[in-house]
């Protein structure tokens, strides 16, 4: 294998994710580190039921920095029931949330790798 190939992966076939997967290089396992490993990415992943990237980028629009304080100044226009405030901002804090968390990846590929 040469450095740097890579392969499209399609994830879901009912909402057509294609996924652009580099191997930076095969190694032996010197370190006795667990493979396979991930060393960088971008982005979090989508939430599940996302609906499929064109859907997904759409819902990335709505839940924007911009959006999220509107809806902040939506807050003191009333009752707050806490509960709903609470399920609101769960909501919020997953489409804000954009890091790529490279432990929680590696950790999911050893998962997987079992």
């Amino acid at each position: 294998m040469h450095e740097h190939e890579r392969f499209a992966y399609v994830y879901d076939f009912t909402s057509w994710w294609l996924l652009d997967v580099r191997v930076e290089r095969r190694t032996c396992n010197q370190r006795f580190r667990p493979l396979p490993r991930c060393v960088a990415g971008f982005g979090r992943c989508p939430p599940e039921d996302a609906g499929g990237p064109e859907r997904y980028m759409n819902a990335l629009e709505v839940h924007g920095e911009h959006e999220f304080l509107e809806w902040i100044e939506t807050l003191r226009e009333g009752q707050i029931d806490v509960n709903d405030l609470r399920v609101e901002a769960d909501e919020w804090l997953i489409w804000l949330d954009r890091s790529f968390d490279r432990r929680a990846a590696n950790k999911r590929l050893q998962t997987l790798a079992r």
